[in-house]
């Protein structure tokens, strides 16, 4: 009877876990089509200076990164925190948790995809602070589009190996490996922040009298 009730209960929290995880997902995955939704339809802003008014213009080719980055930040950090839940629950890992290894790394690869295709198609900054930053933050996203590649390819290594010493060992190799691409990640969005913020770079101004 006493049996009954913990695997009820075990069954329970499983189920509430993965309701809660499926929630988020689909809040994260609706708050970044609300991204690129705003993203689009905003082409410019109005800025007055003195009697010159200031039109900030945000070309197409620099329309496309931003909303992709929603993406490669959200899913990991919700991956890195599913994995840090399981083995707190010493729970092993499971469809969804793979779900979320393939989302992140779509993700990931998305903006690395569209991160390049702006830095060979917009003009490089002038300022050379501004350059240097530039070039930094697309490397950062070419070493981030690789190492999530590496860490789909060892959770599918992880479903084929037998050993549960090595399978282990794999897991958690994995799992550092998410972590210190989260910080990585959020380092190079800082970056790009920078980059529009401080140097208006993929901004072009337009001066009306």
């Amino acid at each position: 009877m006493i049996l009954v009730k913990m695997n009820r209960r075990v069954f329970i929290k499983e189920v509430c876990m993965k309701k809660i995880i499926l929630i988020s997902s689909i809040i994260l995955i609706l708050f970044s089509f609300v991204g690129v939704v705003i993203a689009h339809e905003h082409e410019h802003g109005k800025i007055s200076v003195s009697n010159v008014e200031r039109i900030q213009v945000y070309p197409s080719v620099t329309k496309l990164h931003p909303p992709t980055t929603h993406f490669a930040i959200a899913f990991p950090a919700l991956l890195l925190l599913v994995e840090i839940v399981y083995v707190i629950l010493r729970r092993k890992p499971d469809i969804l948790e793979f779900i979320l290894v393939i989302a992140a790394t779509g993700g990931v690869l998305l903006a690395t995809a569209s991160g390049l295709y702006i830095y060979f198609n917009m003009q490089e900054p002038e300022v050379k602070e501004a350059y240097e930053i530039f070039e930094l933050h697309e490397l950062l996203g070419i070493i981030l589009g690789i190492v999530f590649v590496v860490i789909f390819t060892l959770r599918v290594l992880y479903e084929f190996i037998k050993d549960e010493k090595v399978k282990s060992f794999v897991r958690w190799v994995y799992i550092s490996i998410i972590a210190f691409s989260c910080l990585l990640l959020l380092y190079q969005g800082w970056l790009g922040g920078v980059m529009v913020y401080e140097y208006g770079v993929g901004i072009i101004y337009q001066y009306v009298m």
